[in-house]
């Protein structure tokens, strides 16, 4: 993600440091927009990248922002800032989901180090996404070789058929995915998918797993 495109919400109740932080930010390339309070901010979320905040605000706290963002989808990321941070609520903010925890007076040089990598870090992710979402084969399956592309033919092919399926490979290769995968395709989608490892299971104790049994049918029945 380039400075050009990047973003950034600007959240903070001292105007003087909120014009420095802006015009820093813009001399660096990125679009920024800038409020006094997390009230003010909340239509423009779904716009930005990051948001840098305040933890002391009137009304809401920045606190209490990182609590909302991080239950929505595409939320921008957040870097806190207070003059009355300490170590526990650091770790604090960062174990809620924060992406950043600075402390006034702010060090820019270090602010914009922050920013930097916070925007590397994000736009990998998505990046990430992305690329999971475009090799996603039937039923989760990842991968897009030519046999993986065969497997998922013949998975949409065998899926509607109403019949018994054997799939056979080594053990780790993924058979338990690839009848999730026919299970998710075939007409019976809306019924549970149930896995059974029939080797964990003792063949005399089969029958009484699948069907069950009547109380004292054998020793420890209840």
């Amino acid at each position: 993600m380039t400075a050009a495109k990047a973003m950034i919400g600007v959240i903070e109740d001292d105007p003087a440091l909120q014009e420095l932080l802006v015009e820093e930010l813009e001399a660096e390339g990125y679009q920024v927009n800038a409020w006094g309070s997390v009230e003010g901010f909340k239509k423009a979320a779904a716009t930005l990248d990051l948001v840098i905040s305040d933890i002391r605000l009137p009304g809401q706290s920045g606190l209490s922002l990182l609590d909302s963002l991080k239950n929505e989808d595409n939320a921008p990321a957040l870097l806190l800032i207070t003059a009355f941070g300490t170590v526990d609520q650091a770790v604090d903010a960062l174990k809620q989901g924060a992406d950043d925890f600075l402390t006034k007076p702010l060090d820019v040089e270090h602010l914009l180090l922050s920013v930097q990598r916070i925007l590397e870090h994000r736009s990998l992710q998505r990046e990430l996404k992305r690329y999971r979402q475009q090799q996603k084969g039937p039923g989760g399956l990842v991968g897009q070789s030519p046999s993986m592309r065969k497997l998922y033919d013949q998975i949409e092919r065998i899926a509607p058929a109403d019949g018994s399926v054997l799939i056979t490979g080594e053990s780790g290769t993924g058979k338990e995915l690839v009848a999730k995968a026919l299970h998710q395709l075939s007409d019976r989608a809306e019924q549970s998918f149930q896995a059974v490892n029939c080797a964990g299971i003792p063949a005399d104790l089969m029958e009484s797993e699948f069907f069950g049994h009547a109380a004292g049918a054998f020793t420890g029945a209840q």
